[in-house]
């Protein structure tokens, strides 16, 4: 017997005579697409739509599954989280990929990850930070907490805002829990909602 391999309509190998079914598995490996490059065109697929919740565990497990070998994959892992403003979680990544993979575009994330932390410490964020230093109110903790938010450090944000839920459920007359749902709500299935959407469950029951 003779046993053909196709490929997008086209022949890629043969075999003569009887396989034995570990053959015939070693065969196909090479022949379909790995399980990381299936997870990474999925990621990528997402990406497409900004759906970059969905695409990070995509790209984390093709990574791992690559044993962090295929930089490609990390690349667009850290890019994703520069995208969501995740700076610190994109700078993880980006230590463990290897010297001779550090090209221009892992370069070039770098740049990113410093622009946006430059961001961060901007001058009405600071001066917010000071006034609330001196003067804590629910007013003031609002406006700093969306700053916060708008330049990604949202965990902070949440906490600042949850230790006057603490104290108060109603304070701000229910603006800061508002601003919290808010937040909370534009972060969709982030890592970090449950936890604090539990936090404040725990306050409500």
């Amino acid at each position: 017997p003779t046993l053909y391999f196709f490929s997008n309509g086209q022949p890629i190998d043969m075999a003569q005579g009887k396989l034995s079914e570990q053959e015939l598995r070693i065969r196909l490996a090479n022949i379909l697409p790995k399980e990381e490059e299936l997870k990474f065109n999925r990621a990528l697929e997402l990406l497409q739509d900004e759906r970059y919740e969905q695409a990070l565990p995509l790209l984390k497990s093709a990574w791992e599954l690559s044993e962090k070998k295929n930089s490609d994959f990390a690349l667009l892992y850290a890019e994703t989280f520069i995208v969501m403003k995740k700076t610190e979680e994109a700078k993880a990544v980006l230590t463990q990929i290897p010297i001779q993979d550090r090209d221009s575009r892992w370069q070039g994330l770098q740049a990113q990850i410093e622009l946006l932390e430059q961001a961060a410490e901007s001058p009405e964020l600071q001066q917010l930070q000071a006034d609330y230093a001196t003067k804590k109110t629910p007013e003031i903790a609002i406006r700093l907490a969306n700053q916060l938010h708008q330049v990604g450090k949202n965990e902070e944000a949440l906490t600042l805002l949850f230790e006057w839920l603490k104290g108060d459920l109603n304070a701000g007359n229910g603006e800061v829990k508002s601003q919290f749902l808010a937040i909370l709500s534009a972060l969709g299935s982030d890592a970090i909602v449950p936890k604090f959407r539990r936090q404040l469950y725990s306050l409500l029951y």
